[in-house]
C-alpha cells in the first residue's frame, strides 16, 4: 500500500517537474520581450527543482521499503544524474545576477537547462519502460 502511494506520488512529481522545466525553457525562448518572463521562468525552474528532488527522495524511500538495494537499474542511475542536474541548473541561473562573467554564466545555465530537460525526458521514458507502461 505505501509503495503504491509512493510510486504514484513519484510519477506525478517527476512528470510535473519535467513539464515545469520544459515550460520554463519555452517561456524563456518565446517571451523574451515580456516583463513577466523572468519571474515566470524563475518560478517554473524553482518548482521543477523542488518537485524533482522531492520525487527523488520518494524514490529512495520507495526502494528502501521494497528491497533496500539502490541503483540497480538504468532508470535509477539516470534519475540520480538528472537529480544532480536539477540542482545545478537553478543554481547556475541564480548566479547570473551576481557573477562578474554573466555572459558565461548565462551560457552555462542555458546548456544545463537544455541538458536537464533532455535527461528528464530520457529518465521518464526509462521509468515507463522499467514499470512496463511502455513495452520494448
Amino acid at each position: 500500500m505505501a509503495y503504491e502511494i509512493l510510486w504514484r506520488s513519484h510519477a506525478v512529481l517527476m512528470s510535473t517537474s519535467f513539464l515545469a522545466m520544459l515550460a520554463g525553457i519555452l517561456v524563456s525562448l518565446f517571451f523574451k520581450k515580456k516583463k513577466w518572463r523572468f519571474k515566470v521562468h524563475k518560478r517554473l525552474g524553482i518548482y521543477a527543482g523542488v518537485s524533482g528532488l522531492t520525487a527523488l527522495i520518494l524514490a529512495a524511500t520507495m526502494v528502501q521499503i521494497y528491497n533496500g538495494v539502490h541503483f540497480t537499474s538504468l532508470h535509477a542511475v539516470l534519475g540520480a544524474f538528472t537529480g544532480l542536474l536539477l540542482m545545478l541548473t537553478p543554481l547556475a541561473g541564480l548566479r547570473i545576477l551576481r557573477s562578474r562573467q554573466a555572459h558565461r554564466q548565462k551560457i552555462l545555465h542555458k546548456l544545463a537547462g537544455y541538458t536537464t530537460v533532455v535527461m528528464m525526458g530520457i529518465t521518464v521514458f526509462s521509468g515507463m519502460v522499467f514499470m512496463g507502461i511502455i513495452g520494448l
